[in-house]
């Protein structure tokens, strides 16, 4: 349950002004609780656009739908509908209500879905109506009165548990804490044994350990800044392919995610791996000598001009090198038949040499 707002003349200032997501969140307060704030005083929501209500678009209300006339405005409906409902014009085919001195006492004190089925309305009639005169919701509680004592027991007992005590939702609690910049209540003691083995052991052993919710083992963890714990071990050869290659690559030789490769490379401070613009003259060097003669001149890692190569499917210059050699021990290795052997003397050559 979200905190209901005191709405001082600062507060009342910032309506329009930035989104209504961000100012709720300030407020700890719900979203639609300052997006009506800012219908009743006609304020038109941030980036939106406002309308100048004259008297022939004051007449349409009520007449036509709330959408038609919004369309031809160019505004949201929820704006000529606020509009509508501030005059007291009842929608365009709805009903009018007849608020008598039974139903007007019985605000607040039954559900509001009660009193629409009675009077044969939407629901939200009876909240607006309800709204309109400051009267609270059936079965909300009362507001927090934030005594120095209360406010005492922020961050030295879970937002829980004092919630629990009050009798109101936990999250009033924590936007009242968070307010005020009271951190979290932390049950668990922390030994040097118990820090030391954050990040070498999964959180959830290390919260079992502590008898915590691991959630609590997680936050001291990012705090102290120490990486989460992984089944991947890192051998030098694999951490100087950091920022050399794509994460991704990596993360597949490795078996794991490509957000466990991202965090040892920003620990160790490399930098992301750069996309690299292939030349023409670049591409014609591939494959006319070896990889790693190609590694200094072009900046790039042999990995990546091995990638490359086998992308435009140019072999590799030491394949081509292996098959030279192997076609002259073939020719030294010659195999001569009886015949061709007595042939030899006659200079001709002989089809049935093999070769």
């Amino acid at each position: 349950m979200k905190n209901r707002v005191k709405w001082t003349a600062r507060l009342l200032a910032k309506l329009g002004r930035m989104p209504d997501t961000e100012l709720a969140q300030l407020l700890g307060a719900g979203k639609t609780s300052v997006a009506e704030k800012r219908s009743q005083l006609g304020i038109p929501s941030y980036g939106g656009k406002s309308v100048k209500w004259t008297p022939r678009l004051l007449a349409k209300l009520g007449k036509a739908y709330d959408y038609q006339i919004a369309q031809s405005l160019g505004v949201a409906k929820s704006s000529v509908a606020e509009k509508r409902r501030q005059l007291g014009i009842p929608s365009h085919g709805g009903k009018t209500v007849k608020w008598t001195a039974r139903h007007l006492a019985a605000l607040g004190k039954v559900p509001d879905t009660e009193i629409a089925r009675k009077l044969g309305v939407a629901k939200s009639s009876v909240r607006l109506k309800r709204k309109r005169l400051g009267i609270p919701p059936h079965g909300e509680k009362p507001e927090l009165k934030w005594t120095r004592e209360l406010i005492s027991r922020l961050g030295r007992e879970s937002d829980r548990e004092i919630a629990r005590s009050l009798g109101v939702g936990s999250c009033r609690i924590q936007a009242k804490r968070q307010e005020l910049g009271i951190r979290w209540y932390e049950k668990a003691h922390w030994t040097q044994k118990l820090l030391g083995r954050l990040g070498k052991e999964p959180d959830v052993i290390v919260a079992e350990k502590l008898g915590v919710h691991p959630t609590a083992a997680t936050r001291k963890r990012q705090e102290l800044g120490i990486p989460a714990y992984s089944t991947v071990r890192w051998t030098s050869k694999l951490r100087k392919k950091l920022g050399r290659v794509p994460d991704l690559q990596i993360a597949q030789l490795l078996g794991a995610s490509g957000q466990t490769v991202k965090q040892e490379r920003q620990r160790l401070g490399i930098p992301k791996h750069r996309i690299i613009p292939w030349t023409p003259r670049m591409i014609a060097l591939l494959g006319t000598m070896p990889d790693v003669k190609l590694v200094e001149p072009f900046g790039i890692s042999q990995f990546s001009l091995r990638a490359k190569r086998r992308e435009l499917g140019i072999p590799p210059y030491r394949k081509a090198a292996m098959n030279a050699r192997h076609w002259r021990g073939r020719v030294r290795r010659r195999i001569y038949t009886k015949d061709a052997v007595n042939r030899m003397g006659d200079g001709k050559p002989d089809s049935r040499i093999m070769g």
